[in-house]
């Protein structure tokens, strides 16, 4: 029993160390969108390296997909 506490102990810090770099690889694609660069340029420049998989994680994360941000920044 105290094997399957190390190891559920163990997945729960690897757990914590992806959703901490997600996060911090989020922000630095909303710094980024915040200064006018697009989506996809957030994307690449934040770490991702999928736009796929960053636009469902943004939203997943954020609640909104990172385009309507773009919009919001982008002057007119």
């Amino acid at each position: 029993s105290s094997g399957f506490n190390a190891a559920k102990s163990t997945v729960s810090s690897i757990f914590s160390s992806i959703k901490t770099t997600i996060s911090g690889k989020l922000t630095e694609a909303k710094k980024h969108l915040y200064q006018g660069k697009t989506a996809k340029e957030a994307c690449f420049l934040s770490g991702f390296r999928d736009y796929s998989n960053f636009r469902r994680t943004f939203k997943n994360y954020e609640g909104y997909n990172p385009g309507n941000l773009e919009e919001l920044t982008s002057p007119i």
